[in-house]
């Protein structure tokens, strides 16, 4: 039999009072980090719907973007961390530590935009860009306060919207009707009534091999299209430009390298002849 004093140690929980204080003391942690995460997936979808609208397959292609990750998921929970530690320890009435916080929140939709390249950097990038940043940052702050007030809710909020932007940027949401392909060692040709999105054209290369080549399309319908060389890391490869409109770029590494196609609502055909040489 436990005493009257005893009974009064224990929590709601039956559990000491020691082990309640602690479990509470997670269950805020658990809290505060998931109602960032969750604030921070509502806002990448605001950025989603800010650039790309409804348009699924510029929602996987901006989802791609390693900046819009870091400035949503990295920078934006790091300075909303900040900003409530500075909140803290401001002594004032709840109202006035309220305006404090959403202020601090808004400047921080400022400060990213004075880390660009000073060639792109002035006053009124920063004003009109800056101030869609501090709209977004309110939306954060909004959100994160919403998310605070139930730990289940911020949890599956958080969890799968974060899944959710990963499947996104891991998808190829590409389109196309009736694409016919051929390609030979020396080049590549293909058909279509529409191409929405982007094609990879993959070719074999040896360190220290060039290769020269030339795109020509058939557009038939006044459709977008364009192109760009990625090798096997993912990453860009600069190429030269020479007089009869062909380009060519030298393999810095043995490889597979992915001429790019990508088009936009276009109907018609390309062709692509390459030739490949050692210097």
């Amino acid at each position: 039999m436990m005493t009257v004093s005893e009974q009064k140690a224990l929590n709601e929980f039956g559990e000491p009072e020691g082990g309640g204080r602690l479990r509470n003391g997670v269950r805020t942690v658990l809290t505060y980090f998931f109602a960032k995460l969750a604030a921070a997936g509502g806002l990448y979808v605001l950025v989603l719907l800010c650039i790309a609208g409804l348009d699924l397959y510029e929602w996987s292609s901006t989802a791609k973007s390693l900046f819009i990750w870091y400035l949503v998921y990295g920078f934006g929970i790091a300075y909303a961390a900040a900003a409530d530690v500075v909140v803290r320890f401001i002594r004032a009435e709840p109202k006035a530590k309220a305006f404090i916080r959403y202020a601090l929140y808004g400047m921080g939709g400022y400060i990213p935009f004075f880390f660009f390249h000073k060639s792109i950097v002035s006053i009124p990038f920063v004003v009109i860009f800056g101030t869609l940043g501090c709209i977004c940052a309110l939306f954060f702050a909004v959100a994160d306060g919403v998310m605070r007030k139930s730990l289940r809710l911020s949890i599956l909020v958080g969890l799968t919207l974060l899944a959710l932007h990963l499947v996104l940027a891991g998808s190829d949401l590409s389109l196309t009707k009736n694409w016919t392909e051929v390609q030979t060692d020396r080049g590549y040709e293909a058909s279509f009534e529409y191409f929405r999105g982007e094609r990879a054209v993959p070719i074999q290369l040896g360190e220290g091999e060039t290769i020269r080549f030339k795109i020509n399309w058939t557009n038939r319908n006044y459709g977008g299209y364009g192109m760009s060389v990625k090798d096997g890391r993912d990453k860009a490869v600069s190429m030269q430009e020479h007089s009869d409109g062909s380009l060519s770029f030298r393999a810095e590494r043995s490889g597979e390298y992915s001429i790019m196609l990508w088009g936009d609502n276009l109907r018609g055909a390309v062709k692509i002849d390459w030739d490949i040489s050692r210097e």
